[in-house]
Order: C-alpha cells, then sequence, then structure tokens
C-alpha cells in the first residue's frame, strides 16, 4: 500500500463545476504536501462521473475493492445512490482504507476556500502536539465575516428553540456563545465543513454515523469521539471561508431542510444523549409549528410583493 499523510474526502451532489473548482484551486493548488483525495459522487449519473474524471483528469471507481492504478491519488467514486453526508465521507474512508495507509483524514464540503498557507499541514502539526484530541479544525468564516465554529454544547430544550423560536423567548441569551470570540483550545463541536481527524481513533470510535443524512453528523461524531476519551480542537491559527448553503439551496426547500435539521438533533439527543421519547415528541410538535408558521409568513410576504 502506498503511504500519505492524510487524505481528503470530499462529497459531491450535482456540484460538478464547484467540486472541480475546490479540488484544483484548494485541495491541489494550495496543499504542499501530496495527498490521497477521493471525490464521492452522490446520486451519480454516467454524464457527472464523467464530467468529473475528465476535468480532474481522475478514474472512475465503481467498486471500491476494485484495484487501482498503481500511480493515482485522486478518484471519482461512482454512488448512484444520493447516500447524504455520513454515509458518503464513510464511504470514502472505507476505499482509502484498503489501498493506502494514512495517518488522517480530512473532511471537507466542496465551498471551501483556503485563506491562510498549509492549512491542512498546520492542522496536522497541531493535532500531532495534542494526544487526547480526535478531531481539529480552523477558523472558519462565512461570506458575512462572522465565525462558524466553535460551539459548546446545549442541552436539548436550548438547543431546540436555538433552531425555532429563540428569537422570541426573553431568556435567549443564557447559554449564548459568540464563536467569533472564541481562543484556542477544547470546544464541545465544531464544524463539519472543514475537519481533520486522526485515523485511528475515527476508525475506533466507528466512523461517521450513517443514520443521518445532513446536519447532526459533527454532534455524534464529538459523542464517539468522546466514548474513546478523545477531543475536539480548535485551532484558529489558520483560516477557510464557507460559503455555506451554496448547494443545499439549489436543491432542497426550506421546509424539508428545516425537517432535516430536527430529525437529525432528535436523533442523536435521543440516541447520544438518552432523552424520552415525549420529550422528543414536544420538541417535534413545538419545532414543527416554527417551521410551518415561518413557511406561511414567507409565502403570505412573498405574495404581498
Amino acid at each position: 500500500m502506498r503511504r500519505f499523510l492524510w487524505a481528503t474526502v470530499v462529497i459531491n451532489y450535482k456540484s460538478e463545476l464547484r467540486t472541480v473548482r475546490f479540488v484544483r484551486d484548494e485541495l491541489l493548488g494550495k496543499c504542499a504536501l501530496p495527498q490521497v483525495i477521493v471525490v464521492v459522487n452522490n446520486g451519480a449519473t454516467e454524464e457527472t462521473s464523467s464530467m468529473l474524471s475528465q476535468a480532474l483528469c481522475a478514474p472512475i471507481v465503481r467498486d471500491i475493492g476494485e484495484d487501482v492504478a498503481a500511480d493515482a491519488a485522486l478518484f471519482i467514486l461512482h454512488n448512484t445512490e444520493n447516500s447524504g453526508f455520513a454515509k458518503g465521507n464513510n464511504l470514502g474512508i472505507d476505499f482509502v482504507m484498503k489501498h493506502f495507509q494514512v495517518d488522517y483524514f480530512l473532511f471537507s464540503n466542496n465551498d471551501i476556500v483556503l485563506r491562510s498557507e498549509r492549512v491542512v499541514e498546520s492542522l496536522v502539526t497541531r493535532i500531532s502536539q495534542l494526544p487526547d484530541v480526535g478531531i481539529i479544525g480552523p477558523k472558519i468564516v462565512g461570506l458575512d465575516g462572522a465565525c462558524q465554529s466553535p460551539y459548546i454544547y446545549l442541552p436539548f430544550w436550548t438547543y431546540m428553540m436555538r433552531i425555532s423560536w429563540e428569537r422570541f423567548l426573553p431568556f435567549k441569551k443564557r447559554y449564548a456563545f459568540d464563536p467569533n470570540c472564541a481562543k484556542e483550545g477544547y470546544y464541545y463541536r465544531l464544524m463539519g465543513s472543514f475537519m481533520l481527524v486522526r485515523r485511528d481513533d475515527f476508525i475506533r470510535c466507528g466512523g461517521m454515523d450513517g443514520h443521518t443524512f445532513l446536519y447532526g453528523e459533527e454532534l455524534i461524531l464529538t459523542e464517539r469521539m468522546l466514548a474513546i476519551r478523545k477531543r475536539a480542537y480548535y485551532y484558529p491559527g489558520v483560516t477557510v471561508l464557507h460559503e455555506h448553503g451554496q448547494t443545499i439551496g439549489r436543491y432542497v426547500t426550506l421546509v424539508r431542510n428545516h425537517y432535516m435539521r430536527l430529525r437529525s438533533a432528535l436523533y442523536y439527543f435521543r440516541t447520544y444523549k438518552h432523552v424520552g421519547v415525549l420529550s422528543a415528541v414536544a420538541a417535534y410538535i413545538v419545532v414543527s409549528l416554527y417551521i410551518w408558521l415561518q413557511a406561511i409568513f414567507r409565502k403570505f410576504k412573498t405574495l404581498k410583493h
């Protein structure tokens, strides 16, 4: 098996041009050390996989167990199922494990711009100094300039209100935390759009939980890492830009998007924080009411204009 310091897994779903630009300009253009790059083409068609393959000069892999070219380090995984974020990343890792030896896995969205020099190399250097850390992430800023990571732990009802009625509640600042003021150090969780994990820790904790489709993956991975006594670490010494939601917004309606977030959150709290059935049902009703009232308000506002 050939050896690399890290392998990068990128999920593509109907955003081929963005994926090609990210791989070319960021992963290949700004990372000094060689890496394995696996593009998992979720919901793949012959056309989309061929486009990615030709644009990136990368072979198409239809069976992760098949032999790969001895000199190749960039691959397109043809996944006809739209597996979502967790399953898609696990599929990419399974492929890497069968063919390469690496020390770290990098998970990245395709809407990321590396703003600092040697971002990945810096994360590798820092995590290598912290044996109790299983996940490390950089400073992630959005298009509005606000930091999107890190986060502290939020209790069940606080989290549910945070994704729904928080703006209307007088005690909304009780668990207020401003990522813009975060210092380097340990936090409950990081943003999943760009994070580095130790290979051995990721395998030992069981990888990502395939029961979620989108959202909640970072929360669950945090809990799985904590179960093996590994923590999440925020390293603002390097920065990336995240053009958040650019792909999601094109293919997912607002209501569906909210429900995906809600269901993932309920799964996380029920499975990993052992929240009771009655509390989960009550939260589903409360947040659903908010989702539909918001949708009606937006529809009325659109018709009015």
